[in-house]
């Protein structure tokens, strides 16, 4: 584990985890959505809309939206959304 790193396994679906570069992310808040209206349930998922990104998700309705300096977004399904974009947003500040 790195500390300018976060890690993201959806398991049984990633044997290994995802890695991404904290210097890769240009915005992270906490959000609620749809899950079936943006990404057709749950699971690893690509929204119907275009822009609206992949989400990896489990369960409920909240997450933290991940976007790119790219442009590209990603979705992670959280309970606990609020304390993960915290964590998250003090990650980017430090790099």
């Amino acid at each position: 584990m790195h500390a300018d790193r976060l890690c993201v396994r959806l398991f049984p679906f990633h044997i290994r985890h995802r890695e991404i570069a904290a210097e890769d992310l240009s915005e992270c808040y906490a959000r609620t959505y749809k899950p079936i209206r943006e990404y057709g349930g749950w699971g690893i998922r690509c929204g119907f809309r275009k822009g609206i990104g992949r989400a990896y998700n489990m369960s409920g309705n909240k997450g933290v939206q991940l976007v790119f300096k790219n442009g590209k977004k990603l979705l992670i399904g959280s309970q606990r959304c609020d304390e993960l974009a915290q964590a998250i947003n003090s990650i980017m500040k430090s790099n």
